[in-house]
């Protein structure tokens, strides 16, 4: 991905109808897991990107994330998530 495109995403991942949508699909799923009295979540963001799903799923559980661009990893720690730098494969 270009570089330059990270700092979209992290300046637009908000309220891009995109993102919005997503997010809210995995937190519906959360939430139905949650109300079924699953606790201590341990959630693994493979593939973060900027990070914002991953502080999102943070009122749920544990959640650390992975991704291999070290220019996404850059703003998710910006956005307090707990990273590391590794490939989903």
């Amino acid at each position: 991905m270009e570089l330059l495109e990270y700092k979209n995403i992290y300046d637009n991942e908000e309220k891009h109808f995109f993102y919005r949508a997503n997010h809210a699909l995995f937190l519906s799923f959360i939430k139905d897991l949650k109300a079924k009295n699953v606790n201590a979540l341990k959630i693994l963001d493979a593939g973060c990107g900027t990070g914002l799903l991953a502080k999102k799923l943070g009122k749920f559980g544990d959640v650390a994330g992975v991704d291999i661009s070290p220019q996404a990893l850059f703003y998710a720690k910006k956005r307090g998530i707990r990273v590391k730098q590794a490939s989903v494969n």
